[in-house]
């Protein structure tokens, strides 16, 4: 069966992820267009914030909350 383009590029984009074949990304995806309380809304907000707010640490080197630009 030949799935639709947009959830070939779904599957193909979570594939990518360390651990996440293509048959698991198939059935998150799913999971996903089955839920009716629209968590891959929740999903992307919480993926978008996190690359705009987490950097590495300039002295431990860990994730931490990005450092203010205006900070002294």
């Amino acid at each position: 069966m030949r799935l639709p383009l947009s959830i070939d590029k779904a599957i193909e984009a979570l594939s990518d992820l360390p651990g996440i074949g293509n048959r698991s990304a198939e059935r998150l995806i799913f999971s996903l267009l089955k839920n009716p309380h629209r968590i891959e809304l929740k999903l992307a907000d919480a993926l978008l914030t996190l690359r705009d707010n987490i950097g590495e640490c300039s002295t431990c080197h860990n994730y931490c909350e990005q450092e203010s630009k205006t900070a002294v």
